[in-house]
């Protein structure tokens, strides 16, 4: 899944730091009807953008279910590295 969420920070490395941050306090597990293992696990920053002001902080402005590419799968316990994202700047 895709999200986008608003971060007030200083400079761009207290922006990144503060999203690896938000994007893990939103990772969970569940068992779905299935009975399968469901975890949701933060793979990456993808864009840190310099918008206006007038926002909340943290406030979750976009997110989508996001496609694996074929034949691209992922264990429930597979490992994510999002430290290592290099996001980039869109504006």
């Amino acid at each position: 899944m895709d999200c986008l969420y608003l971060i007030q920070a200083v400079d761009f490395e207290a922006a990144k730091a503060r999203a690896l941050t938000r994007g893990k306090q939103e990772e969970e597990e569940y068992v779905n009807s299935s009975g399968e293992l469901v975890r949701w696990r933060l793979k990456g920053l993808i864009s840190l953008d310099l918008i206006g002001g007038g926002l909340e902080d943290g406030v979750e402005v976009y997110s989508e279910p996001a496609e694996l590419e074929p034949g691209i799968s992922y264990t429930a316990d597979q490992i994510f590295y999002p430290e290592a994202s290099e996001p980039t700047q869109t504006i």
